[in-house]
Parts: C-alpha cells; sequence; structure tokens
C-alpha cells in the first residue's frame, strides 16, 4: 500500500508543478510602500487559570502585519475575557511578552543554500526549518502550542562563496538549535564545470531537559514516574537522564547538466548522532524556473543505522519530544508511562532502507505548495507525510493556508484515519464578502504542553474552530 503512495506522488508531480504557495508575511514592497493586513481569531476558550481550574472565556486574537521595505512584522494580541475579567495568565511571564511579537523578518528565506543568498533574519515563530538537505532539521516548527508560542530565532547569509545559517527553537528556554555553514570551492572560477559544486557541515540538537530520559534497562520501552508502579523483571523503571543531544553531519554536492532544470545537484550526506549511531544518504535536489514559476524536487534514498532516526527534528518534534502513554502489564491491565522520542532512537536495535520524496512550487510569491513523503521500508509504520498550501493573491476574493503533517504511517488510509496523536491540521479559509473585508473559518489543531512540577511531561492535543475575519489595506 505504501507503493501506492509513492505512485500517487509521480501521478501528481505534473498539475502540481504549477502549483504554488506565500509565506505567512505579505511579502515584500517599495522602499516607502507600507502594506498592512489585519487579522482576528474570535471564540470561546477552556483554559486553566492560575490555581490549575479550568474556566471558560470569550476569546479574541488580533493579529495585525505590517510590511515595507524588506521589513515585515506581525503582532499576536491576545484578550481572554470572563465573569471575573481579563485572564492574567496570558502576560504574566517574560515569554507572554515576547509572544505579542509574533514574527519580525527581514529579507527572504531563501529557497535553497545559495553563496548569493541576501541577509535574512526572522525572530518569532519559526514554519518549517530546514537545515541543508533536511537530514537533521527537516520541516521542524517551533511552535505546536496555540496557547504557548514559541519566540525562537533563524537568519542566513551567503557571501563570497560562502553561506551561514541558524536556528534556535526558544530564547526563553532551552530548546532545539542548529547551525550550518556551506562552501563553493570553485565558485570564483567562471566556467568551471565544478563551479556549483558544495560541502557542508551542519550542527543541531536539544538542549530542553523534558526529552532526555530514556528507559535504563529496556530502550525503547516506555518508562514510569519514580514514585509510579514498577517492575524490573519486566522492564518497567523510571526513565533516566541521557544528557543533552547533539548531532552533526557533512555533505558534498556536485553539479549534473540536464536541459529540463537549471540547477541539478547530486549529493551524499553523512551524519552521526553524538553517543547513539549514524545514516547515509545520497540523492538529488533539482530546481526549474519558468514564467514565474519556481519548482523544487528531492528524491532521496537512506541508509539509517542502528540508534538512528533521519529527520530528527520535524514537523512534529514538539509533540514527540516528551508523550504520555499507557503501559501493558500484559494482564489486561495498564499504567500510565512516557515516551521519549530520545528513547525511541534509543531502542532502535536494527538497519533500515529509507526513501524521501519531496516537490515544492511557488508563483511570484503570492501561491506556494509544498508536499513530501518519507517511508522507511523495513519497519512498519515508517512513513511521515507532510502538505503546505498557501494562497494570499490581493487581486483574489479569497485566502486559504492548509498545513497538514501525519507521522508513523503505514498504509495509504493512515494518512487522513491515523491516531489522532499523530498528525496535526490547520486550515484557514476566507473570502472577500466585501471590497477588503474577508470572513471564514479558522480549523486549527495544536499541542498544548502538560506540566507536573514545573515540567514538560506530555501533550494535549485540542482542536478549534473559530471565525476567521481579515481586512485588507
Amino acid at each position: 500500500m505504501v507503493r501506492t503512495i509513492f505512485l500517487a506522488f509521480a501521478a501528481a508531480f505534473l498539475p502540481f508543478s504549477a502549483t504554488a504557495q506565500v509565506p505567512d508575511t505579505l511579502g515584500t514592497g517599495g522602499p516607502e510602500e507600507l502594506k498592512i493586513g489585519f487579522g482576528a481569531e474570535v471564540g470561546l476558550l477552556r483554559a486553566e487559570n492560575s490555581q490549575g481550574e479550568k474556566e471558560n472565556y470569550f476569546s479574541a486574537v488580533l493579529l495585525p502585519t505590517f510590511s515595507k521595505g524588506m521589513w515585515t512584522a506581525g503582532a499576536r494580541i491576545r484578550l481572554r475575557l470572563n465573569e471575573g475579567g481579563f485572564r492574567e495568565e496570558d502576560y504574566d511571564g517574560f515569554s507572554d511578552i515576547l509572544s505579542i511579537a509574533r514574527f519580525v523578518q527581514y529579507g527572504e528565506e531563501p529557497i535553497t543554500d545559495s553563496p548569493t543568498s541576501e541577509l535574512y533574519a526572522r525572530f518569532g515563530a519559526l514554519d518549517y526549518v530546514r537545515l541543508g538537505y533536511g537530514q537533521l532539521i527537516g520541516e521542524y516548527r517551533n511552535t505546536l502550542s496555540a496557547d504557548r508560542p514559541q519566540i525562537g530565532i533563524e537568519g542566513s547569509r551567503g557571501v563570497k562563496g560562502r553561506m551561514v545559517s541558524g536556528m534556535f527553537s526558544s530564547l526563553t528556554r532551552p530548546g532545539v538549535f542548529g547551525a550550518r555553514g556551506s562552501f563553493w570551492p570553485y565558485q570564483q572560477r567562471e566556467g568551471h564545470q565544478f563551479q556549483e559544486a558544495l560541502v557542508g557541515v551542519t550542527v543541531a540538537g536539544d538542549l530542553s531537559r523534558d526529552g532526555q530520559f530514556v528507559n535504563p534497562d529496556a530502550p525503547g520501552v516506555p518508562y514510569v514516574d519514580v514514585h509510579g508502579f514498577q517492575n524490573p523483571l519486566v522492564g518497567i523503571v523510571p526513565g533516566e537522564s541521557d544528557g543533552s543531544l547533539v548531532m552533526a553531519s557533512v555533505d558534498v554536492g556536485m553539479p549534473l547538466y540536464l536541459e529540463q532544470f537549471d540547477e541539478l545537484i547530486a549529493y551524499t550526506e553523512l551524519a552521526k548522532i553524538l553517543g547513539h549511531g549514524s545514516g547515509l544518504s545520497v540523492g538529488l535536489n533539482g530546481t526549474r524556473l519558468r514564467k514565474g514559476i519556481l519548482v523544487e524536487t528531492w528524491l532521496e534514498q537512506r541508509l539509517i543505522g542502528k540508534e538512528y532516526l533521519p529527520n530528527y527534528f520535524n514537523s512534529l518534534y514538539e509533540a514527540e519530544r516528551i508523550q504520555t502513554t499507557e503501559i501493558d502489564l500484559g494482564d489486561g491491565t495498564t499504567i500510565p508511562g512516557f515516551q521519549t522520542k530520545r528513547n525511541r532512537l534509543a531502542g532502535q536495535n536494527k538497519t533500515l532502507i529509507g526513501t524521501f520524496i519531496a516537490v515544492e512550487a511557488e508563483v511570484k510569491g503570492k501561491y506556494r505548495f509544498r508536499t513530501s513523503f518519507e517511508e522507511i521500508w523495513n519497519q512498519p509504520k515508517g512513513g511521515w507525510f507532510h502538505i503546505d498550501v498557501r494562497v494570499r493573491d490581493p487581486a483574489l476574493p479569497y485566502e486559504v493556508r492548509l498545513m497538514f503533517d501525519r507521522v508513523n504511517v503505514g498504509q495509504l488510509e493512515d494518512i487522513w484515519s491515523g491516531p489522532s496523536g499523530n498528525g496535526i491540521l490547520r486550515l484557514d479559509l476566507a473570502y472577500a464578502f466585501w471590497e477588503q473585508v474577508l470572513l471564514g473559518f479558522r480549523f486549527r489543531q495544536s499541542f498544548e504542553p502538560v506540566e507536573r512540577l514545573g515540567r514538560i511531561v506530555g501533550q494535549n492535543k485540542r482542536t478549534r474552530i473559530e471565525p476567521n475575519f481579515v481586512i485588507r489595506l
């Protein structure tokens, strides 16, 4: 059945090559042109107060966006109100104050590594960060929570045959980090057959303590709380910290010349997770620009060693870092336990073969489409599906934003009917009922962190449907 998915990708490639996407931002205008957008989310919210008691609130979130020249900024102003007044917990911490700045961005994010890339920097919510070919950090999102958004930072710059890029998921707490340097050794030799050849080095990791725990007796098996039920004979023991996670990779890309592509790179990448295993990938990355339509494709084969997971920091990592689960005692009863991605990594005890395929298209910065699928062939439920569609064209009477991710895909139907905890969906629709006023709805799923004694021990998935109100100025 998984092969059906790849056939569907192949069949969908041609029609989707002319489709594309637009960023969250409004784009850049002329040096004196100021663009203003305004959105709002209105609805009812059930949230905990400072005493841990759940209360109902009327919720309004104001989302203004401003753009001028190379700068773009967006704010998030949360107003939650009930009979007791405004919800004070929305602004009782430094991170809450920072979260008012939804994002501040300078420049445009480069599609691929390039020694001629202009300066790009973004502060705030990070959507689908990819460093290099994505072996370590691929489509990572720093915020899966609607109520507790993270404030991160990312940036890149190319100059004189080199490019540096990096990211950090949160400025207020330890989290995911990544840095990459790329070098084009023959860039200055005009007309050289290897002018586009490049060498890259990537370093990434996670400094958060929340996801460091593993089962010391039976890696991969969920562990229990230190004060909970224990049975060392069957591996039911408390988790132990395995320290901060650090990984690194080296990649080499060589140009190929085909008239169907403006640029085609054959690459290989060797990655190592320190204290664990390693993986090797070989792939093709091609780009083509015709009549304002930019299309980029990836096809990659992977050799996955023991204690190694590719795309470790993916779109659902913030939910996979630590999760609550149920442990079967073998007699029909279960007890609460915990599972971390670090524990799954330690329990990955065989060599695997994987494939990754992706297509991304963009039309004049107003439409964007990206979809990808990863499959690990000799592991049950080893697939990961991703799609991102954005349409935001001032000439059109509507706006569309669709994001969907699903992990642990085994059969085709798992994409739309898999377990709730394996997927996340966002759908924003708005239509212009008046000239500059758009009305619609937002369907949004999120993973809200569960805390115990000041530490995150799991995630609760929530689904919200709220009115969507947009003003174009």
